[in-house]
């Protein structure tokens, strides 16, 4: 049975600006599926959780198309830190 869900576990390395992305996700629609679940926290305000400073993070995505819901866990505590590495990842990706 095929899973229900999308997922992708990206760590991303804030000195050299690298990453890498595992899970289900084709490489084609990494950009995309980051960029809807970002879409999704306009006006959501702002986090004023003091940032985890590390020198490198890691994201985990799951999006279940039935319902289009994401969820989302992060080491950065900070999601404006979250949200910042996942836009620099869409921008590196194209």
């Amino acid at each position: 049975m095929a899973k229900e869900y999308l997922e992708m576990i990206i760590t991303f390395n804030i000195k050299e600006a690298s990453f890498n992305i595992e899970g289900n996700v084709r490489e084609e629609h990494q950009g995309d599926l980051i960029t809807e679940f970002l879409r999704t926290q306009l006006g959501k305000g702002i986090d004023n959780s003091k940032a985890n400073i590390k020198d490198s993070y890691h994201i985990y995505i799951k999006w279940f198309p039935d319902g289009d819901i994401f969820k989302i866990q992060s080491d950065t505590i900070n999601k404006g830190v979250r949200d910042g590495i996942l836009m620099k990842i869409v921008s590196l990706l194209n």
